[in-house]
């Protein structure tokens, strides 16, 4: 997990795609913390792609709900925010799609 906090953006998006079946409560706050504060709208976007995989697992009960609503509330907020990058609010709107409440 180290890779999520190199300078280097691109290294951050790989570090995101690697680890795509961790579900760690340390990963899941690293992700959120990428999807409110990179400063890199690519890396943004790519942490709220995975937090859309974490909804999902918990959709099929996989993953508690307490651990999935705080998730589901940053990824709505990130979406319903008019003054944030449209690639960002695309990758909320596509993780809000495996909510079902």
């Amino acid at each position: 997990m180290f890779a999520l906090t190199d300078p280097e953006p691109s290294v951050r998006i790989a570090a995101i795609e690697l680890l795509w079946e961790e579900t760690s409560p340390e990963y899941i706050d690293h992700l959120m913390h990428l999807a409110q504060f990179d400063e890199e709208h690519s890396v943004r976007a790519e942490a709220i792609k995975a937090l859309g995989s974490i909804i999902y697992q918990g959709e099929l009960d996989e993953i508690p709900q307490e651990t999935t609503r705080p998730i589901q509330e940053l990824v709505f907020n990130l979406h319903t925010n008019l003054d944030e990058d449209l690639l960002v609010r695309r990758r909320a709107l596509e993780s809000l799609a495996n909510c079902s409440h």
